[in-house]
């Protein structure tokens, strides 16, 4: 009985000592974009994605504020939120909502943004989209795009151009509006000009994208005062 347990003991133990270590595997993280600007930005639960943070291909819900995005492909995207967005790849998205701004180099060619409504693929350089529940609206400010509901139902829009897609099958077109986005220009300047106080520009920026009439009547007076508002821009 005393030998029977000895050679157990002394199985295990040469188990023990000649067998190769185990080897432990975490998910490696793989960086997807970069966060190149962020103003008044709050994340979903309080997620802090701070300027220059690298995420990986992953959901990002932004509540409120304004981020400028740059993939490993250079393309760079704007968000406006509040948005939902996926990051799926270095040449494909997913905007669930919220309103976004693509500018697209030449290595970028043919990168796509997926919405619950259809797919919008790059041909040229620039373009904006407004996701909400009901509706997706296509703006192209430079260049050329694909939009596809599905392979046979496709079109395509050029410079000036904007459709509206809802989730009824309805299509319509019109012309596009850029000043109802924010540029990837534009963040940069607003960033670079007026890092620690919210600017006339900065107010004029918010007018020009709302459709209220009594807002935009009031924008000659916004750019006029040149007085800084202490309430305001808050870079992360």
């Amino acid at each position: 009985m005393l030998t029977t347990a000895a050679l157990i003991v002394g199985g295990l133990a040469c188990l023990f000592l000649f067998s190769p270590p185990l080897k432990y595997t975490t998910q490696e993280f793989i960086a997807a974009a970069q966060i190149v600007e962020s103003i008044d930005a709050q994340w979903k639960d309080n997620v802090s994605y701070k300027k220059g943070k690298e995420v990986s291909l992953e959901k990002l819900c932004l509540l409120k504020g304004t981020v400028l995005l740059r993939l490993k492909n250079n393309v760079e995207v704007v968000l406006e939120g509040p948005a939902e967005f996926i990051l799926r790849g270095e040449g494909e998205t997913f905007c669930k909502s919220g309103k976004i701004s693509v500018t697209v180099p030449p290595e970028g060619k043919g990168f796509k943004v997926e919405t619950p409504f259809a797919a919008v693929i790059d041909i040229g350089t620039q373009f904006s989209l407004a996701v909400d529940d009901e509706k997706i609206d296509v703006h192209v400010i430079k260049g050329t795009v694909d939009v596809a509901r599905s392979e046979p139902d496709r079109f395509q829009l050029t410079t000036g151009l904007a459709a509206m897609l809802d989730s009824k099958g309805k299509t319509e077109q019109f012309r596009a509006n850029p000043n109802t986005f924010f540029s990837t220009e534009a963040v940069q300047q607003l960033w670079n000009e007026y890092f620690d106080r919210r600017s006339p520009v900065w107010e004029a920026q918010k007018l020009r994208r709302s459709n209220d009439p009594a807002l935009l009547a009031s924008l000659a007076d916004v750019t006029s005062q040149g007085a800084s508002r202490t309430t305001g821009l808050h870079p992360d």
